[in-house]
């Protein structure tokens, strides 16, 4: 399985983030490129932060599955909720044009599972549980290290 990972958070999207210029790396979804992997599937990363050219990275790895996934713990993920919808959105649809499937996992998906119909599925929860059948997160400490190498810090 060829799994692309990407998120919605546009940094320019958001007048006062860019004037702080202090961007969090989206640890989350790091966390689960790192256990994909350590399931065996290739897994790629495109950073949404400072890019929004996502066609070319689907047309460039040829993922089998596209994931948006946010950092629900991220504050900044629901200070530009509209605008990460609409993007997240976008994402479905450049894969769906491709016939890749696509997965979605927000707090606002989560919360508003409908306007996300363009994706294939909503991930409600637990980001990893809903990627990798059979795990549970009762302890934290059996999640690999954040898969660092996946972006320029």
């Amino acid at each position: 399985m060829r799994t692309l990972l990407t998120h919605a958070n546009h940094l320019y999207a958001d007048a006062k983030q860019v004037r702080k210029m202090q961007p969090y790396p989206p640890l989350q979804t790091l966390i689960a490129a790192a256990l994909l992997r350590s399931r065996g599937e290739d897994v790629a990363f495109f950073d949404m932060t400072f890019e929004r050219d996502f066609e070319a990275a689907l047309d460039e790895f040829r993922p089998d599955r596209v994931v948006v996934a946010e950092d629900n713990f991220n504050f900044l993920t629901k200070m530009c909720t509209l605008e990460n919808r609409r993007l997240a959105l976008e994402v479905a649809a450049a894969a769906r044009l491709r016939g890749i499937e696509s997965i979605v996992n927000s707090s606002d998906a989560s919360d508003h599972p409908g306007s996300y119909r363009a994706f294939d599925r909503v991930i409600r929860g637990e980001l990893e549980t809903g990627l990798v059948s059979g795990l549970e997160i009762s302890h934290l400490d059996e999640l690999p290290m954040p898969a660092w190498d996946l972006i320029d810090v």
